[in-house]
């Protein structure tokens, strides 16, 4: 059975989802001020880091980056997000 994809989109530090599940998608856009960067990490604020994306103070610049496995996380998704406009994940949760 097809699991469903949801996402969130956050402009601060936080949950992504609070249980176990893959990430599909991550879209970070930038603030137009300031380069930034958002790290996914499994386990909270505190957990392991599992992929860091970029971006340039360029004004409308977005990065896209997609994982056609799914990016595991085993106990939970969490976004670290500096100085960008904003980041969407795109994840499902295990079953």
């Amino acid at each position: 059975m097809a699991q469903k994809v949801e996402s969130t989109t956050r402009t601060t530090d936080g949950a992504i989802n609070s249980n176990p599940g893959k990430v599909w998608t991550i879209t970070v856009n930038s603030n137009g001020s300031n380069a930034g960067t958002v790290v996914i990490k499994d386990g909270g604020s505190g957990g392991t880091e599992k992929w860091t994306v970029t971006v340039s103070a360029t004004a409308g610049e977005s990065k896209t980056v997609s994982f056609p496995e799914g990016l595991s996380c085993t106990t939970s998704i969490y976004a670290d997000v500096t100085t960008v406009g904003s980041v969407c994940v795109a994840y499902t949760e295990s079953a």
